[in-house]
């Protein structure tokens, strides 16, 4: 089990949204700095959301083609998600280096494009499952959380894992940038309905060292490939280097 710094980008800069609401802002500045803090503090990986291209207005990708040059000689592995809307903008993100390929609205909207991307890039695509709770039922937000689909969290799931896909990101976008302690009872029905046919990695909420110790006991450290937090560590309240070294010896 891994604890991954992630890095938002909205033009240009690291930010983090609350609930996925772009106009309740918080702005940390230089994505360079912090991404070298978080590897000072030991981070093997990192998770990095390109919130313009997910709204359709523009893109990152030359702060991403910097990030990746600058990190490659620690050997850190780095996710892209956000507005991935294309076999060619997923290979271009695997030439600039991207390690994983993070697709959330145009897979749920069209099972063909990722059962597509799965077959072109292998072992790359992980499937972004953004969720909110609307009367009862757990539904999966498309277009930058701006929307709800009709596809349900669980049927999702079943769906994806038997189209070659290598992962799946699952956040409570209630819980993101809350630090409201994660949703132990959904990242447990996922592992069961994964049940290790795929890495699962989790994100919304963890905002302390306890939270992983929650997470490992609850859902089980051979069940979560990662953790991911954002605000948290940004802010001090969830120490990177201890919480990495805890992940570490869950395992």
């Amino acid at each position: 089990m891994h604890l991954i710094p992630a890095i938002d980008l909205l033009n240009g800069t690291f930010v983090r949204l609350r609930k996925g609401d772009y106009q309740d802002v918080t702005d940390y500045g230089d994505p360079m700095e912090w991404a070298m803090k978080f590897v000072s503090q030991g981070a093997s990986h990192l998770h990095i959301v390109d919130l313009d291209a997910a709204r359709q207005m523009g893109d990152n990708n030359e702060v991403i083609s910097r990030l990746i040059g600058e990190l490659s000689r620690y050997k850190v592995r780095i996710d892209v998600g956000g507005g991935i809307r294309s076999i060619e903008r997923a290979k271009q993100l695997q030439d600039l280096g991207v390690d994983r390929i993070v697709v959330g609205s145009k897979a749920i909207s069209s099972e063909d494009f990722a059962r597509s991307l799965a077959s072109a890039l292998p072992e790359k695509v992980w499937i972004g499952l953004d969720y909110r709770r609307v009367e009862g039922k757990i539904l999966c937000a498309i277009e930058g959380w701006t929307m709800d689909s009709d596809l349900t969290l669980e049927v999702a799931l079943e769906r994806f894992v038997t189209d070659g896909v290598a992962g799946f990101v699952l956040t409570d976008i209630s819980r993101d940038g809350m630090l409201a302690g994660p949703d132990i009872d959904t990242l447990s029905l996922a592992g069961k309905i994964i049940s290790g046919r795929c890495e699962l990695i989790a994100s919304g909420g963890v905002s302390r060292l306890e939270d992983l110790d929650l997470l490992a006991a609850e859902v089980g450290a051979k069940a979560l490939y990662g953790v991911i937090s954002g605000r948290a560590i940004a802010e001090g309240r969830l120490d990177l280097a201890e919480g990495s070294r805890r992940c570490a010896a869950y395992e």
